[in-house]
């Protein structure tokens, strides 16, 4: 297209005629391109048309397949220094390839000029951005992970451009996003993480942009930061490590981490493969107290660490505690007692605990060893647990006349009966009923006798004043204490003399 300018004068009518690029005439009649102006409406010569000037312009899409903005005035003005509006058609963005367009210059009073130049715009150079994947380890303070991305495109890697790096948890960015230049087809940027920033993966977004703007953008989201969790450490401690049966022990684990942070979670506390108690941690610490360990045995214990979101499990090493043999000892106070038949005797009797101060189970009391027929009875009946050295009181009733006789004489009530049985028949026999005819009173005589016989066997019996009194008889009565749970125990002998 050819743009001209000329200078009209007012009141003047104008036809313009456009001859072939040979100078020949256009034919008759006028084509299209035949224009009458009329004159100036206005003074023409004052107000001179603005000069309008383009060139072509050539500019490179921001991505690939699409568009650009570009603009082609060059130096265009109004002659008589007023100011000037631009207009290009078609306006833009434009797309790859070429784009004709026409500028528009009008000054103040209206009057225009125009000009046309060609936008020529490129498509874009592709570029692969490619980050790796990064690992950092829980920490309450912030700490700086490295991150890098490798760019390439055209003939292969770039010196040109930046690269915009992100980390985000889904949506949400953790810390701020850092631009890094690209030097030798990577770039490489120190992120801030916050404090705090929990263990898990996060999303690192990488992207490249050419500060020419020849080379397409890329971007990367296919890799991660991993925040590994911290390790611990559970240090085990305890109260005592030599306890009495009964006495109280406090077990106590601190989790200990290189993170300079507070883990949460619990604490499992075991004796060998025993459970005894989970607890949960409270500012790093658990506690456990029992007096529940067995006796005669040296504890094997451990802790576990549950671990939480950001620190890892641990287990301790092995504490041991030493639970002195459970021993307590029964003494008889008064030593021997004495009694008649039917008669109480009564034992005042001592119990006490040989190893510790009280009794961690509660204990039974028995004996055995008594005088036929005989009761025991114990006051108190037990000895609860919790208790110090206790007196208690065994009471032996003894039994009656009749149970005596019947470890002394066993069937001595049929003594009398058996012997009548074994002298009446021989009285029915008649050779001896002769003989005995013979002997004169001695019927009489065998009579007394068997009446004799009975008598002598009862009064034997009871009291002191039988025909053939029996010595007194001492028996050991042996007095035992058991511990309900443990079922250790203990004895002791008394002595009781029955007469």
């Amino acid at each position: 297209m050819q743009n001209f300018g000329v200078n009209l004068t007012a009141g003047t009518n104008y036809t313009v005629v456009v001859n072939d690029v040979a100078g020949n005439p256009p034919p008759s009649p006028a084509p299209a391109n035949t224009y009458t102006i009329p004159s100036c409406a206005f003074d023409c010569n004052a107000y001179p048309l603005p000069v309008a000037l383009a060139h072509d312009v050539t500019v490179t899409a921001t991505v690939a397949g699409g568009t650009a903005n570009a603009n082609v005035n060059n130096g265009s003005n109004d002659p008589g220094g007023g100011p000037i509006t631009l207009a290009q058609f078609p306006a833009g963005p434009y797309p790859v390839g070429l784009n004709p367009v026409i500028l528009t210059v009008t000054n103040k009073e209206g009057a225009f000029a125009q000009a046309s130049a060609t936008i020529t715009v490129n498509a874009p150079t592709n570029t692969i951005t490619s980050t790796a994947n990064a690992r950092v380890t829980y920490s309450a303070s912030a700490q700086v992970v490295v991150l890098t991305a490798m760019v390439i495109g055209g003939q292969g890697s770039l010196n040109t451009g930046s690269v915009t790096f992100t980390i985000l948890a889904g949506q949400t960015v953790i810390g701020t996003a850092i631009t890094g230049t690209v030097a030798d087809g990577a770039a490489t940027v120190h992120y801030m993480l916050p404090p705090g920033t929990g263990a898990g993966n996060y999303t690192v977004q990488a992207m490249y942009s050419d500060v020419g703007g020849t080379l397409a953008p890329s971007s990367d989201t296919t890799h991660i930061l991993i925040v590994n969790k911290a390790a611990t450490a559970t240090q085990l401690s305890v109260s005592r490590a030599t306890i009495n049966p009964g006495q109280n022990v406090t077990i106590t684990a601190l989790i200990v981490d290189p993170a300079n942070a507070v883990p949460s979670g619990s604490v499992v506390f075991c004796d060998g493969a025993t459970l005894l108690s989970t607890v949960t941690l409270n500012a790093g610490a658990a506690s456990f107290s029992t007096s529940s360990l067995a006796p005669g045995v040296t504890h094997s214990l451990t802790a576990v660490y549950s671990g939480d979101a950001n620190f890892l499990t641990s287990s301790s090493p092995v504490a041991t505690v030493t639970v002195a043999p459970f021993s307590f000892t029964v003494t008889s106070l008064s030593g021997n007692a004495a009694v008649v038949l039917g008669g109480a005797a009564a034992y005042p009797m001592m119990l006490t605990p040989g190893s510790g101060a009280t009794f961690p189970n509660p204990v039974a009391l028995r004996a055995t060893g008594l005088p036929p027929g005989s009761t025991v009875t114990f006051h108190p009946a037990t000895i609860p647990a919790g208790s110090g050295a206790t007196a208690f009181t065994m009471m032996i009733q003894t039994g009656n006349c009749q149970a005596a006789n019947s470890e002394r004489f066993p069937g001595a009530s049929l003594a009398p009966m058996a012997l009548a049985l074994l002298l009446l028949p021989m009285a029915g026999i008649k050779p001896i009923q002769k003989r005995l005819r013979k002997i004169p009173g001695l019927s009489v005589m065998l009579a007394a006798a068997a009446l004799s016989l009975g008598a002598m066997v009862c009064l034997s019996g009871c009291g002191s004043n039988g025909l053939f009194d029996q010595a007194p008889r001492s028996y050991i009565v042996v007095v035992t204490a058991t511990d309900t749970v443990t079922n250790d125990r203990t004895s002791a002998n008394v002595t009781l003399t029955v007469q």
